[in-house]
């Protein structure tokens, strides 16, 4: 399943018309329920080879969903998402192995550094234990990160993260 060479210009990631509307939740005893909200409307993005992508709106804008799509965690009603030329609606499971997140919120890897934290994601996706302290090396100096990799996570802001 190796990825696909990326030829110049062409998108990295492309998002095309990916919709997800969570559906009204019923009220229990006489309380009110919540309507459907439409996280995602329709988003279409590229994102080429070389670019830095954020993410910028209020809380309720919907960020974290598109995330969570562009991840494979969640499945979109519809549209599209292919990186490296994978499809990851179709084939979610493949997000794994071309894709890293880390969100805000606290997760197993709180209590270690980032250096650590950064290896162990390595052996997680199959990498022989050289292969991940090579690429975390590589991974904290192309970040930059040199300065931070001994703390640990729970001690980063979330922008660090």
């Amino acid at each position: 399943m190796g990825a696909k060479r990326v030829e110049c210009g062409e998108p990295v990631c492309a998002v095309r018309d990916l919709v997800k509307t969570y559906p009204a939740v019923r009220g229990r005893r006489g309380a009110a329920g919540a309507p459907a909200v439409r996280a995602s409307d329709g988003i279409s993005l590229d994102v080429r080879q070389g670019e830095i992508f954020g993410l910028l709106g209020p809380n309720g804008a919907g960020k974290s969903t598109l995330v969570r799509q562009l991840t494979g965690l969640l499945r979109p009603d519809s549209g599209s998402v292919t990186v490296l030329g994978h499809d990851l609606v179709r084939h979610p499971e493949r997000a794994a192995r071309l894709l890293g997140y880390l969100g805000q919120e606290s997760s197993a890897l709180d209590e270690m550094t980032v250096a650590l934290a950064v290896e162990t994601t390595g052996r997680l996706r199959g990498l022989p234990a050289r292969e991940a302290r090579a690429e975390r090396d590589a991974v904290v100096e192309e970040l930059g990160l040199g300065d931070i990799a001994g703390r640990p996570l729970k001690r980063l802001s979330g922008g660090q993260r």
